[in-house]
């Protein structure tokens, strides 16, 4: 009936290697723990007072709350000006101002530097809660000397020629006291 064995039915050593090159990766990708597997933490956000558009920052943790090496710290910004769900990937060019530098992990600790802050060491890691089940960063920079909790940080700026020009930026935050009070610092460049 037929002339030729159906395309199902392997009969070549090509053909064999193929399928079982196919089956190898099929299982690695089961047995391996993949990044994608794990998830995004929102740590921190920066303000700005061009518009109501925010940068925000997220950890990248795998299934086991521990920091993925690599790309660790990213960004993306919410474009709150189109509505409260829409997001857009940071471009070349906003890397140039809020891109995370320098990173370095160290056991589940992430520390890096905001392009737009370098002098500042900003430091993250993640912690567990087993009774909720949940993973929850934990970002920490110094704020008037001090080493506090890390919430948000405004920028204000002047449209200029080329670029816009930053007037000041505060950093707010939490002090790591048994107490926690809230502490801000204006920087001025």
């Amino acid at each position: 009936m037929f002339a030729t064995q159906p395309p199902f039915i392997l009969n070549t050593p090509y053909e064999d290697n193929i399928m079982k090159t196919i089956y190898i990766c099929l299982l690695a990708l089961f047995i391996m723990p993949l990044h994608s597997w794990g998830k995004a933490l929102e740590m921190f956000f920066i303000q700005r007072s061009k518009n109501k558009n925010e940068v925000h920052y997220l950890l990248n943790v795998d299934e086991n709350c521990q920091i993925v090496d690599n790309e660790s710290v990213t960004g993306m910004w919410k474009m709150l000006e189109e509505g409260p769900n829409a997001t857009k990937t940071l471009s070349v060019f906003d890397r140039m101002a809020y891109s995370a530098e320098n990173k370095e992990v160290v056991g589940n600790w992430v520390q890096f530097n905001l392009k737009a802050l370098e002098e500042r060491l900003i430091k993250a890691t993640t912690i567990y809660d087993p009774k909720t089940n949940k993973c929850s960063p934990m970002v920490q920079v110094k704020i008037n000397g001090k080493w506090a909790i890390l919430d948000h940080i405004y920028v204000s700026s002047e449209e200029g020629f080329l670029m816009p020009q930053v007037m000041y930026i505060d950093i707010f935050g939490k002090s790591l006291e048994a107490t926690p009070q809230k502490v801000a610092e204006r920087i001025k460049p």
